[in-house]
């Protein structure tokens, strides 16, 4: 029985190794354990030693050595990196490791040892909803803004032009303004600020938004804020 694996983590952090030992005491019982070896970034370097469940702390008491084997079959020790919906919005905003046993040869079902948060191995976690890790929950587009000054009879396409469109602010300064959504046609008074936005943190945005000044005399001011690529 062998097994080596590195980190899960993301990249910057520190590097682990995973190795897989027997423990032959005085009286010649063998005993196999999980030596979790983790290397800081300034190269400071940390062991801990588990039994095989991943958790439960483990004290050698004889001699550690690699385990002997007269099975050509190996029983490796691997981890998955997954992500999980914690909050429910779609989005698998928790990284974290699951850390199983295989065995390639005999035929034995994979044994799932410890689930722990980000790769580390001191932090056992239980997923509430595991979805697959996608690009756009590790490296959210950036939200960007942009603001405009409608005079006279003006009407811009605010969610054509930005379709990521995640909010918008209109303050009709002077006369009156106008904004159209996918609930219809709203006119506002001079003085009067309304917003518009996407409630949730899941990728999405305004279906339609279109609006600004009226005729002779309206002054609008636009605030909007939308997902770049």
């Amino acid at each position: 029985m062998a097994g080596t694996v590195g980190s899960a983590g993301g990249s910057g952090g520190p590097e682990r190794e995973l190795l897989l030992l027997c423990d032959t005491d005085p009286t010649g019982a063998v005993t196999p354990f999980l030596r979790r070896y983790t290397v800081a970034g300034d190269g400071t370097a940390t062991a801990a030693d588990t039994a095989l469940d991943g958790t439960t702390p483990y004290t050698p008491a004889g001699t550690v050595g690699v385990c002997e084997t007269t099975d050509p079959c190996t029983r490796t020790v691997i981890e998955r990196c997954g992500c999980d919906d914690a909050d429910g919005d779609g989005t698998g905003e928790v990284p974290y490791t699951e850390l199983w046993a295989i065995d390639p040869c005999d035929g034995q079902a994979p044994v799932l040892l410890g689930t722990y948060r980000d790769g580390d191995f001191t932090q056992p976690y239980t997923p509430v909803a595991p979805v697959e890790c996608t690009a756009s929950s590790q490296d959210p587009a950036p939200v960007l803004t942009g603001a405009r000054r409608l005079t006279g009879d003006t009407v811009l396409d605010v969610a054509g032009l930005y379709p990521g469109l995640q909010s918008v602010t209109l303050t009709v300064v002077a006369g009156e303004g106008t904004a159209t959504t996918s609930d219809g046609t709203v006119t506002v008074p001079a003085g009067a600020t309304l917003t518009w936005s996407v409630t949730t943190d899941r990728d999405e945005a305004l279906a339609a938004w279109s609006g600004g000044s009226t005729g002779a005399g309206s002054d609008v001011l636009l605030h909007y804020t939308y997902k770049g690529a």
